[in-house]
């Protein structure tokens, strides 16, 4: 007897729609600011300099591929594998640079807007994410979509967008913080 997970469609919408939207957004952050994201890139110090630059525009291109696949139901559950395997790729990048101790570099995530150093907590983020893409390629019960789950879909991926962006911005505030705390016992004067 085999046994087949599924799960209530509008479990797998939400989850395949909130990693769309992720994955779309992250590449629309870096189109706006390619060197920036290049430089991110660099300072990784995993490739050799000849490969940034393809390397930079393979990113932004799956990331949008990816992003647009979730939301085709034929590609979906290729798009969420691929999806995963971007965010090891990630995770590996960034444990492989906290093992170095270079925890100063910038993730390349934030966009031009903010920079956002490596963390341990960044690495979990991301070892969470690749758990939802892995749930994400779990087909859904025949069921089809009321306009009521459709309604309930577009607020959960609401709800987690608005909860990842708070993370995020947590995160890049934490290391504003301890950047000006960092600056602060470097900047004591001595009464004269």
């Amino acid at each position: 007897m085999t046994m087949t997970w599924t799960l209530d469609p509008v479990c797998v919408a939400t989850l395949r729609g909130s990693l769309a939207l992720l994955f779309v957004v992250s590449a629309a952050r870096k189109l706006r600011a390619p060197s920036a994201f290049r430089a991110a890139l660099t300072g990784y110090d995993l490739l050799p300099a000849g490969w940034v630059g393809p390397a930079a525009n393979v990113v932004i291109g799956a990331e949008m591929m990816i992003g647009v696949g979730l939301l085709i139901p034929s590609l979906s559950a290729s798009a969420a594998l691929a999806g995963a395997l971007m965010l090891a790729v990630y995770a590996a990048a960034i444990a492989v640079n906290l093992g170095r101790g270079r925890a100063d570099i910038d993730c390349g995530c934030g966009g031009p807007a903010h920079t956002l150093p490596l963390t341990w907590l960044l690495l979990v983020r991301n070892l969470l994410l690749i758990n939802v893409a892995a749930i994400a390629l779990v087909p859904s019960t025949a069921r089809a979509l009321h306009a009521f789950d459709v309604v309930v879909v577009a607020s959960a991926v609401t709800t987690f967008s608005l909860l990842y962006v708070a993370f995020e911005t947590a995160l890049a505030n934490a290391a504003r913080g301890h950047a000006q705390a960092l600056r602060g016992t470097h900047d004591v004067q001595v009464p004269a």
